[in-house]
């Protein structure tokens, strides 16, 4: 356990100073899809966009939301930056 700490320690100080451009090319090389994985994602995304429309009758309001997902947990910080980055992109593709 100790030696794992200190690794990841490590690989966090190595990163601290890091060339902004190039750690992001790094991370995008590690986040790509390749087709059919981006095709599957997109399936299960219609699937379950079109489930949720088609069996929820009632608007929820953004405070039961927030009551459900507190920006005080990791799933409550996620979702909220999730839809940050949903706004930031408006294009055709994902504009729904």
């Amino acid at each position: 356990m100790d030696t794992t700490a200190n690794n990841l320690r490590r690989a966090i100080g190595d990163a601290y100073l890091t060339d902004e451009t190039e750690a992001v090319e790094r991370l995008l090389s590690l986040a790509a899809l390749d087709a059919k994985q981006t095709q599957t994602t997109a399936d299960t995304a219609r699937v379950l966009i079109e489930a949720v429309r088609a069996t929820d009758t009632h608007v929820v309001d953004i405070e039961s939301f927030l009551r459900e997902f507190k920006l005080s947990t990791q799933e409550g910080m996620l979702l909220m930056c999730l839809a940050e980055a949903l706004l930031r992109l408006p294009d055709e593709a994902t504009a729904e």
